[in-house]
């Protein structure tokens, strides 16, 4: 693949995250499921202008043209959608992840396209493509909601973001590496991370209250994990998860780090306030929902999860 040529003007996060896709790590295309040998890649970053392709460039298979064009033709690498009617509800990035394969066989054994796959770590997936697709109103009115009640909580950050990779004054090459390194590896490892905890996590009780044990997983895809909330990708939806907890300063061992039990979803059997003053226990949080113990001592945890949950 030679660059990408995206849309001017106003920047979406179709735009930017169908360029991460794009940018990902690549899983093994087969000959007969349509997905172009092109996208089964792994590229590295790639230079990203915004502008409207040229007819060569739409005629080029080495050209990725996304969210413009008006073209839907994987076999020439090009995904728009606004040539679409606007009851088909896939924006650029659902039609590009469509034809690419996650890097990970699942536990049927095989490759699943990243539109299968990136729903269930990602909560705001359907959301995002109905969003743009349909438009704020009425993705606000899918959810029973009015577009003026949700909008005061979309924060800066991702106007910050799309201000930078919308900036005419950076070359395409910077722009690239500006997704490749913050979006594309963001969604490498959050799929890595999935992988990594379902191949190692291990499943307990203390009580009535079921307990994941993740502290065979790597630290930071654990911590991942957890400060993500997104425990329903591996299947828990309450009780307590256990794992190593990484370091809060650059340079720290986190050998020395102890364990961290935190609350998973809203399960109000556990609160950890009831063990703040243990002499095992560094931080207990006011919210009940988080502990974090001084070593690493698995019967130990479980005896603070007891205490928590009586």
């Amino acid at each position: 693949m030679k660059y990408i040529v995206t849309h001017g003007g106003r920047p979406h996060l179709d735009d930017a995250m169908s360029c991460a896709l794009a940018m990902c790590r690549k899983g093994p295309a087969s000959q007969d499921d349509g997905i172009p040998e092109l996208l089964s890649k792994n590229w590295g970053t790639l230079p990203i202008y915004r502008r409207d392709p040229t007819p060569d460039e739409l005629a080029d298979p080495t050209v990725l043209v996304l969210d413009v064009g008006r073209k839907l033709e994987p076999g020439f690498s090009n995904f728009d959608h606004h040539q679409l009617d606007r009851s088909d509800c896939r924006c650029a990035m659902r039609l590009l992840a469509g034809h690419i394969r996650v890097p990970y066989k699942d536990e049927t054994g095989r490759y699943q396209t990243f539109a299968e796959f990136l729903p269930r770590i990602f909560p705001w997936w359907e959301t995002a493509v109905m969003f743009d697709q349909q438009g704020p109103f009425n993705a606000a009115k899918a959810h029973g909601l009015d577009w003026e009640d949700v909008r005061p909580f979309i924060g800066p950050l991702a106007e910050v973001y799309l201000e930078q990779f919308a900036d005419e004054r950076i070359s395409p090459w910077t722009r690239g590496h500006l997704i490749y390194k913050t979006l594309a590896c963001w969604v490498n490892n959050k799929i890595t991370s999935h992988f990594d905890v379902v191949h190692n996590l291990r499943w307990g009780r203390v009580g009535d209250v079921e307990v994941l044990d993740l502290t065979s997983c790597d630290h930071r895809a654990a911590a991942g994990i957890a400060e993500s909330g997104a425990f329903t990708t591996i299947g828990a939806h309450s009780g307590v998860a256990v794992f190593v907890a990484r370091p809060r300063r650059e340079g720290e061992d986190w050998y020395n780090t102890g364990l961290t039990l935190v609350r998973i979803g809203n399960d109000m059997r556990v609160d950890f306030t009831k063990v703040k003053n243990d002499q095992q226990v560094r931080f207990a949080h006011a919210g009940g929902f988080l502990a974090q113990m001084r070593d690493r001592d698995l019967n130990e945890a479980r005896r603070l999860i007891k205490v928590a949950t009586s």
